[in-house]
């Protein structure tokens, strides 16, 4: 018999077990190739230019960090890396320039390399300004807040919210300063791709401080994505890659924002410079596909894109791509499940459960989860119910210990949500199969309208083949009312022009 449905995304909503000190520093954090950071660089043209007076009396020192604090707000943190250790090389007391350092190291996930980065800012702080010991003490809240287990985080992350309150307090020309404050408001963790409407208030303020900043366009693209206002993600997405033509999350950004407002085509056509722009860079700097983050992220979507404007071959050999593409970044390692959800919608069950296997293989705990939910909806399509039953006993077992390793992670919660998707669907895709009970039939609704309801590309890309799947079975087991529902979910869904 099968059972009665699990509360939807409960495990979501328990995040309360215990975990180790440090928690973060364990399966989801990375350790940077040092050579890769420390690769010499020069001023580059087209990241967007920003300017933060440091006390250093080295004009080239002063540029080189200008152009580090650019990259962080572009994501690109071993550019950053490379520019803050090219002005300690000319400014070894340059403290910011090591404060810049443990960001670019904290948006690598080497969280040991931020500790140890902030605290030679710190010891450096000396020779800094006044103002600069601000930021650097203000950093060292962020840190704790990181560190922090989840029971005294939120106080945590208060007191970092304070210091950086007190620096926009002191001077309202800051523009940095608000943007700093705007990605606290995601937590700990923020940088300014979690925006909500409480988020908005900090980045007008940055542009008042500094019309045209290009980090402040880019932050509120996000923010109004993450809203649902397409028309202000597009504008705002637009100025950033204006001012940063040669960044390839500037393109990529950019590219997110335009399906919603049907620019399908210049979606594509932003996504494929994206990729040239990466390729690029890797290749003159002799580093491999992988290093970067934000190739596999890229790709990924380009794939999707690719599918939903029928260039089908492209979106195969792209989405295959991605999945042979090691991320770095331990948190974003979900991206490598498009592959096996493509062959899953594309009827080739036997390549997806050897797909999936693979993913299941991986270190990754969290593709540990997914990998064991995509080979349940593989063996289930090979005909194997008891198969993909026992994959997800599998998979709910790993989500269960996901859910104590980050128990006191700053991202836990979403990176167990992310998880649980992948579960939700096998168990509806199982519960049609089988005629379970009807109320099977709204929590697969339930199932449907969280998918459904994502405002980001990232949500609804990946989404629409995990509906389709869903609208697949209920119409082939004869439940016409839910089969609609779930097609109206694929309609709602942006489509390329041609298709409407």
């Amino acid at each position: 018999m099968f059972p009665a449905p699990r509360p939807l995304l409960i495990v979501c909503l328990v995040l309360t077990t215990a975990a180790p000190a440090h928690a973060d520093s364990g399966s989801f954090a990375a350790k940077v190739d040092e050579s890769f950071v420390t690769k010499p660089t020069t001023i580059q043209e087209g990241i967007g230019r920003v300017h933060q007076r440091v006390s250093t009396e080295s004009t080239d020192a002063q540029a080189l960090y200008d152009q580090g604090l650019a990259h962080l707000h572009s994501y690109r943190w071993i550019e950053a890396a490379r520019s803050f250790h090219a002005a300690l090389r000319l400014d070894p007391q340059l403290a910011m320039a090591r404060l810049g350092l443990a960001r670019a190291f904290e948006g690598l996930k080497d969280e040991d390399a931020a500790d140890h980065a902030a605290q030679e800012a710190h010891a450096a702080s000396g020779a800094a300004s006044d103002r600069e010991q601000q930021y650097i003490a203000a950093y060292a809240l962020k840190r704790k807040a990181v560190r922090a287990q989840s029971v005294d985080r939120e106080a945590a992350v208060r007191a970092y919210q304070n210091a950086l309150d007190a620096l926009t307090a002191a001077d309202e020309s800051d523009a940095e300063a608000w943007l700093l404050r705007g990605n606290a408001t995601e937590g700990a963790a923020g940088r300014g791709q979690g925006g909500d409407e409480t988020s908005l208030a900090f980045y007008q303020a940055a542009l008042r401080a500094k019309p045209g900043h290009f980090a402040a366009h880019h932050y509120l693209a996000h923010t109004y994505e993450n809203l649902g206002r397409p028309p202000d993600a597009v504008r705002h997405a637009k100025s950033y890659v204006d001012a940063s033509p040669n960044v390839p999350h500037a393109r990529h950004m950019y590219a997110h924002t335009l399906p919603r407002v049907g620019r399908w085509a210049d979606a594509v056509a932003e996504l494929e410079a994206a990729d040239r722009l990466e390729e690029g860079f890797a290749k003159r700097d002799g580093l491999p596909p992988s290093h970067d983050w934000h190739r596999v992220h890229n790709l990924t979507v380009l794939g999707l894109a690719y599918l939903r404007v029928g260039r089908d071959d492209d979106a195969e050999k792209t989405l295959k791509e991605a999945f042979d593409t090691p991320i770095p970044d331990p948190l974003v390692q979900s991206w490598h499940s498009a592959w096996p959800e493509y062959l899953l919608v594309q009827d080739r069950p036997s390549e997806a459960l050897e797909a999936a296997r693979t993913l299941s293989a991986r270190a990754s705990p969290m593709l540990q989860v997914i990998g064991a939910a995509l080979e349940g909806e593989a063996l289930l399509d090979q005909g194997d119910p008891g198969g993909a039953a026992r994959a997800s006993e599998t998979t709910r077992a790993r989500l269960a210990k996901l859910q104590e390793e980050v128990a006191s992670h700053p991202r836990g919660a979403a990176l167990v949500w992310v998880a649980t998707e992948y579960a939700n669907v096998l168990d509806s895709r199982r519960a049609l199969h089988a005629n379970a009970d009807p109320q099977w039939l709204t929590f697969v609704a339930q199932v449907s309208d969280q998918i459904a309801a994502d405002p980001t590309f990232d949500g609804w890309g990946v989404g629409w083949l995990r509906l389709r799947r869903l609208e697949r079975d209920a119409r082939t087991t004869n439940r016409e009312g839910l089969a609609a529902q779930l097609q109206g979910h694929l309609d709602g869904l942006p489509e390329p022009p041609d298709a409407q």
